[in-house]
């Protein structure tokens, strides 16, 4: 596997309260994506204490209980993010109601898990066609499954942002784990809701299907998203299917 992230500020927002973490030469190849909320750079550390959170999970638990499903170890690695910054904003007053989005897959050769929380993206390109693999965890999102909105509508609606669903704001967790399979020269992508009210799904697709190296691919995807206003943190991580190198980062 080949994997690389890009995180920025945006062109609006003063902090970044995206993080990033991946991991593709260990024994189990994992990527992470989180997107923080809350007052007092609170955000900022609530993301950055989840990424941590499920990658020190997965180092330490996983070789001591390597049968375990990946389903079962993906969600127990939320669970304990989710006790991390829940236990952390109890004890710290000024970060009462610190929250964040959190998305993350595992890696097998031709299979991957994938749990989320909240309204960051998962998407598969495949043969060229561009697959969004999670439903945001949102108000509108909501209004959509139950036929009140279009889901163009959604793109646009002023309440799109509020999520129903995240990570840290409630003493239990409800993240959403699904199975999938992904084949040689397949791109899996984690993003930020930074991307994805720039860019458009259909543009994603373009864009990660032309010529170039997904490090191009990745920039392109990013320099789109400023260039049409960057209003939010951008945060993009992508993994494709041949070669095997590390990385780990976090917001900058």
């Amino acid at each position: 596997m080949h994997a690389l992230g890009r995180s920025h500020v945006g062109r609006v927002r003063a902090v970044n309260q995206d993080s990033y973490g991946i991991r593709v030469d260990g024994p189990q190849p994992h990527i992470v994506v989180a997107d923080g909320m809350g007052g007092h750079n609170a955000g900022e550390v609530a993301s950055k204490m989840a990424v941590d959170a499920v990658m020190e999970y997965m180092e330490k638990t996983r070789a001591e209980n390597p049968e375990k499903p990946l389903s079962e170890w993906l969600l127990q690695s939320f669970e304990y993010a989710n006790r991390t910054i829940f236990q952390h904003a109890a004890s710290h007053p000024e970060q009462a109601g610190m929250g964040t989005t959190l998305i993350m897959t595992l890696f097998e050769t031709d299979k991957f898990w994938i749990g989320h929380i909240g309204d960051s993206r998962g998407y598969l390109l495949h043969d060229g066609k561009l697959k969004q693999i999670t439903q945001d965890h949102s108000l509108v999102q909501e209004l959509v499954r139950n036929g009140q909105l279009s889901e163009e509508e959604a793109e646009h609606h002023p309440q799109r942002h509020i999520l129903t669903r995240a990570l840290g704001t409630d003493e239990q967790v409800q993240a959403e784990i699904q199975e999938g399979r992904w084949n040689t020269e397949d791109i899996l992508v984690l993003c930020s809701d930074g991307l994805t009210i720039h860019v458009s799904a259909a543009e994603i697709e373009t864009i990660l299907y032309a010529e170039g190296s997904l490090d191009e691919k990745v920039d392109t995807l990013l320099e789109l998203a400023l260039t049409r206003g960057g209003h939010d943190n951008i945060t993009i991580v992508a993994v494709e299917n041949v070669v095997l190198q590390t990385e780990r980062g976090d917001a900058k």
